[in-house]
């Protein structure tokens, strides 16, 4: 996942992540994005953090196939 910030929301958003065991790896990067992190997440639960990670940024899902 690639995330986006709407806003300097650093903070939030590093919070928010530790919240979430599936989230296996968590990386600051220069260029378009502001985060890439890798995850493991359900269905449902990756609803939930996209519901949470939307008020504070934008975001893209890449799956591995």
């Amino acid at each position: 996942m690639r995330v986006f910030l709407n806003g300097s929301f650093y903070s939030q958003i590093e919070s928010l992540v530790k919240q979430y065991d599936e989230i296996e790896e968590f990386q600051k990067v220069s260029g378009q994005a502001c985060y890439i992190l890798k995850s493991d997440f359900d269905n449902d639960e990756l609803k939930r953090f996209i519901q949470f990670l939307s008020k504070y940024a934008r975001y893209t899902v890449e799956v591995v196939v």
